[in-house]
């Protein structure tokens, strides 16, 4: 067996000696050539659980780092026995691991993935010994190693903590192999990372991708392919096709070889997009709203997702994640309650967001621009068709007491009037004054955010009101939603 190709990880023979003898000072060498401590689990008295778990631990971080283990030769062949009791590797506990090394007077290399399975049972004065689990040759198939279990129903999990899977493979992002745990980042264009798999197994595995992102009310889930999975053979490569969606969070790549599947994960984040790339796709699409730039501003601060860099795995580590609002809204123009045209699911009653306008900015603008010019735009031109026929009526019957437009009202840095907008068809008596701002556009700005009022939900801002004796209409201006908030003037105190 040539295993000289690869960087050896070596057990020298005074670490066997300290095994085989447990009166002298048992954990010297882990720890002098291990980097840093591990805390292991391990329940039990008076055993030596703890260099057992660690044996096993450099077995499997050796088959990790593609590393062999070299045993220095030994002038003594007898053989060494260590035992542990009631110990937990990995996520399974076992009652029993053994551990039986028989020295060979020349230094013994083995790679860590060549086992076999070992099942013998030995008849002596003392009564039967079955022997279960792993076993480590020689170039003469002589028995060198065995790690033995007394649980044989847990066979499989110790050899997936120790052996893995046996599919090995690179996970690429734009031409960079990454770790699991790692991050990877949606651009700010937006475009998704460039994930590549190649296979390096001696074997053909079929890859799936899953991504899904649960915060809040979301349960968003999409795998790659959607359907099925990619079979890449011995020495290819994937190039993972996203189908023109844009996703984030947690990613799973799930992995198989047979019927047994197994996982690696990380993590998708997203960049932010400057505020004059925004601007500039505003303009491109023709979105030609003067406010808009300003209700963005006060509804993300032009962030789609939360900024910084100190990325965290958990369901609340928020950075790099789509910016949320209460009660449930999502990135710059912090979608919320939607329509059956525009939301592509349900939650507590109410049409939501799709996964799409949560990681891809575009789409975000675009679907609130369609809901701003869409259900909103509708709402504030019904509201003012009917009221402008009541004012009509009530103008024909009494043509010396016709209604009076209401005042000017200055809301942060705007001042709208009563006059036309440029964005509706009604007759207002001529186009706002100087830089002034019409009432309408007050009325519809509010309504992007629920035209309520304090303890009723009907309350647009321009509204007409009737006089209690004479039943005269007159407007009215009910700037407070049912939160007590002016969100016509938080929005017109942003910079546009």
């Amino acid at each position: 067996m040539d295993y000289s190709g690869q960087e050896a990880t070596a057990l020298y023979k005074y670490q066997w000696d300290l095994i085989h003898n447990p009166q002298r000072v048992w954990f010297a060498w882990l720890k002098d050539e291990e980097e840093g401590k591990a805390s292991l689990p391990c329940v039990g008295w008076f055993d030596d659980c703890d260099d057992v778990l660690k044996i096993l631990e450099k077995i499997r971080i050796a088959r990790i780092n593609n590393k062999n283990i070299r045993i220095k030769g030994q002038s003594k062949n007898d053989e060494m026995v260590l035992s542990a009791n009631f110990v937990k590797v990995g996520n399974t506990d076992y009652s029993r691991i053994r551990l039986i090394y028989r020295p060979k007077n020349t230094d013994y290399i083995f790679n860590p993935l060549k086992y076999n399975y070992y099942d013998q049972e030995f008849i002596s004065n003392n009564g039967s010994d079955r022997q279960f689990g792993f076993v480590y040759y020689d170039d003469n198939m002589k028995e060198v190693l065995k790690i033995l279990i007394d649980e044989t129903d847990k066979i499989d999990n110790l050899e997936e903590y120790l052996y893995g899977s046996g599919i090995t493979f690179d996970v690429i992002c734009n031409g960079n192999k990454i770790k699991e745990n790692s991050y990877v980042m949606i651009s700010s264009v937006p475009e998704m990372p460039k994930i590549e798999i190649k296979n390096t197994s001696e074997s053909t595995v079929q890859f799936r991708l899953k991504i899904e992102y649960k915060r809040d009310i979301r349960n968003d889930e999409d795998y790659f392919p959607e359907k099925e999975w990619r079979t890449v053979k011995a020495g290819e490569k994937w190039n993972v096709d996203f189908e023109n969606k844009i996703r984030g969070g947690k990613a799973t790549l799930l992995y198989k070889l047979g019927d047994k599947e197994y996982s690696f994960v990380f993590h998708i984040r997203g960049i932010n997009p400057t505020e004059q790339q925004v601007k500039n796709y505003i303009t491109q699409q023709g979105y030609n709203i003067w406010f808009l730039t300003r209700l963005i501003r006060q509804e993300s601060s032009f962030h789609q997702f939360n900024p910084g860099t100190n990325y965290g795995p958990e369901r609340d580590d928020y950075v790099g994640c789509p910016n949320h609002g209460n009660p449930h809204g999502w990135g710059l123009m912090q979608l919320d309650v939607l329509n059956a045209q525009l939301g592509d699911h349900q939650v507590l009653g109410y049409w939501r967001p799709p996964a799409q306008a949560l990681w891809d900015w575009k789409e975000n603008i675009r679907i609130g621009v369609a809901f701003l010019q869409g259900e909103k735009y509708e709402m504030v031109n019904n509201y003012f068709d009917r009221q402008l026929d009541i004012i009509e009526k009530w103008n024909l019957r009494n043509p010396d007491d016709v209604v009076e437009k209401h005042s000017n009202r200055t809301e942060g840095k705007i001042t709208y009037e009563h006059a036309n907008s440029a964005n509706f068809d009604f007759d207002f008596g001529g186009a706002p004054q100087g830089n002034n701002k019409s009432f309408i556009d007050a009325t519809w700005i509010k309504n992007y955010n629920g035209s309520t009022r304090p303890g009723s939900n009907d309350g647009y801002y321009y509204n007409l009101e009737k006089e209690t004796t004479s039943g005269k209409p007159y407007w009215e201006i009910f700037p407070l939603n049912r939160n007590n908030h002016n969100y016509v003037e938080a929005v017109s105190n942003q910079a546009p």
